[in-house]
């Protein structure tokens, strides 16, 4: 796998993404192939594709190449769009555990620097020397700078299904709002609310699906009101009060994230509608936090420490140059946790007399 070792990788490693991606394999096959690897092992007809089309595009590998692809620095590096999130510690306990277990060390840093930051990516990929990096993808308009970056590096995107150059992994994110909307429609509400996060991406936008799948199921694909959030406490918060303040019919919400249902319990509570007695809230994702709420709140929990386990695996299988898949979901299903904050709707008049109101 061609890592940054050389103080101008971004002249080069696009010719070789573009050999990889019109032989159909990925960039740690494609130079391990042109290099004449003896350790690799390929199918004698993916070794001539692969050969025939760095001869056709006339790819010429780096004198120094065959050298660099033993060196490694048993770093990799994991970066995540909010340090503090609650999402990031059971991810980074996985990743780190998987990491260690491989003889690897694993380096924390901010996703949205690199994305968003042309200058710290240039440093962070031509300083960092690592081996590769797990990145968390999130916004719609990262998707440049994830190719650029996976131009140069072995990475891996995860809470996405993977690009063309980075291969990703991901729980499954539609069954857990399958499992949400599903708990809430079992107790028997009728009228359900989803506040969501960012529009476009694939965590949000898949967690929504599974939401109107359960709905569809049980015959109230009309009956669900959806309010946009910002995967936020105080996102939630405001979206509630919005939510409410249109839809006093609405017993039951599900949030996209644990941080956007502490802000929707909040929200309830202080405006005096009482929870679950008069609004039930499930948040998608479980966190520590979720057991000091009042009332503690039920989750949906999803695998994130695997996910962080399985993250590392696939780029080690990467960065060695094995033919991996784009996407891959972990194998282990998302569950329902139910807490305090999610019951039968057996105020709901009440709070429709008292609404929360618009603020």
């Amino acid at each position: 796998m061609k890592r940054p070792h050389s103080t101008s990788p971004r002249a080069r490693a696009p010719k070789l993404a573009t050999v990889a991606k019109a032989a159909g394999v990925s960039i740690g096959l494609a130079s391990r192939v042109i290099n004449d690897d003896p350790t690799v092992s390929v199918r004698p007809e993916t070794r001539r594709r692969v050969l025939a089309t760095a001869e056709r595009l006339q790819y010429v590998p780096q004198a120094s190449a065959q050298a660099l692809r033993q060196r490694r620095t048993k770093v990799i590096g994991l970066a995540v769009h909010d340090l503090a999130s609650t999402l990031v510690v059971k991810l980074l306990e996985g990743a780190r555990e998987e990491a260690v277990a491989r003889g690897y060390l694993l380096l924390l840093t901010d996703a949205d620097e690199l994305a968003f930051t042309p200058e710290s990516r240039r440093l962070y990929l031509g300083g960092a020397r690592i081996d590769g990096l797990i990145l968390q993808d999130g916004h719609a308009s990262m998707g440049d700078a994830i190719d650029e970056i996976g131009a140069v590096l072995p990475t891996v995107v995860f809470n996405t299904p993977g690009r063309t150059l980075s291969p990703g992994v991901l729980v499954d994110e539609s069954l857990a709002g399958r499992l949400a909307a599903k708990h809430l429609i079992e107790l028997g509400h009728r009228e359900i609310g989803f506040i969501g996060g960012v529009q476009g991406t694939h965590t949000n936008d898949a967690r929504l699906d599974g939401a109107r799948r359960a709905m569809a199921e049980a015959g109230l694909a009309s009956s669900l009101h959806v309010v946009d959030g910002d995967w936020t406490a105080p996102g939630g918060f405001h979206a509630l009060n919005q939510l409410v303040g249109e839809r006093p019919e609405v017993t039951g919400v599900v949030t996209v994230n644990v941080s956007t249902g502490t802000g929707a319990i909040a929200a309830a509570l202080d405006s005096s509608v009482s929870v679950p007695q008069m609004l039930s809230v499930v948040a998608i994702q479980d966190a520590w936090t979720a057991d000091f709420t009042v009332p503690r709140m039920s989750t949906v929990v999803l695998p994130l420490r695997e996910l962080g386990q399985e993250a590392v695996r696939l780029l080690i299988r990467y960065i060695d140059g094995e033919d991996v898949e784009e996407s891959h979901v972990v194998a282990q299903q998302p569950y329902l946790h139910p807490r305090e904050s999610a019951a039968p709707p057996r105020l709901a008049r009440a709070r429709r007399e008292h609404p929360v109101s618009p603020g």
